[in-house]
């Protein structure tokens, strides 16, 4: 909760203070180039994750947003690993109120999830690029993290453009904004190498 509050903060003050600063003339993710195919490998950073990695493959294209260099792209993801939470349970259902039991809960995880996402440039300069992104993704039945198929992820970024590839450093947060009951989220760090074309 107070990573995605602090990753919210942050993608609002660089939007709001950076924003104007923005190179316009050229796309700063593509250069040239007008398609770009992704692929990420994060690792959730949740003190209730162990060993969980995210896999995500995309495709996008070059847009802007008022005038801000963008990236709108289509993503499938796909996450794997362990859990484990401390569970808070009654050891006498009967006895409201009374004595509690906290054990640990050790659970292997998968799911897929497959999405949109529109990035924004907030700054740029010698082919480094900084800037942020949100959209919505459909994720399957399980109901490790979030209790909803419908989510929201959000991301920041920081890469470096060669002439044909990309390499990016992410933070993403995927989440239902509490939209249900069960709503750990999914918070990651992570690489992002990208080939444009």
């Amino acid at each position: 909760m107070l990573y995605s509050a602090m990753l919210r903060k942050i993608v609002i003050f660089v939007a709001l203070t950076i924003a104007p600063l923005a190179v316009r003339a050229a796309n700063p993710i593509f250069g040239d180039f007008q398609n770009q195919f992704r692929a990420d490998i994060t690792w959730q950073v949740d003190h209730y994750a162990a060993a969980v990695r995210n896999f995500v493959i995309g495709y996008a294209q070059p847009n802007t947003f008022f005038r801000l260099p963008g990236r709108r792209s289509i993503h499938l993801g796909y996450m794997a690993g362990t859990t484990h939470w401390w569970a808070i349970e009654p050891t006498d259902p009967n006895a409201r109120g009374k004595k509690i039991e906290k054990r640990c809960q050790h659970r292997s995880i998968s799911t897929a999830m497959a999405g949109f996402m529109q990035d924004l440039v907030f700054l740029s300069a010698y082919n480094f690029y900084l800037g942020a992104g949100i959209g919505p993704y459909v994720k399957d039945h399980r109901r490790d993290f979030v209790q909803t198929n419908l989510i929201i992820g959000e991301r920041a970024f920081l890469g470096y453009r060669f002439e044909r590839f990309n390499v990016e450093l992410i933070a993403s947060h995927f989440s239902n904004g509490h939209l249900s009951l069960l709503n750990r989220g999914i918070n990651s760090v992570g690489l992002g190498v990208t080939w444009n074309f």
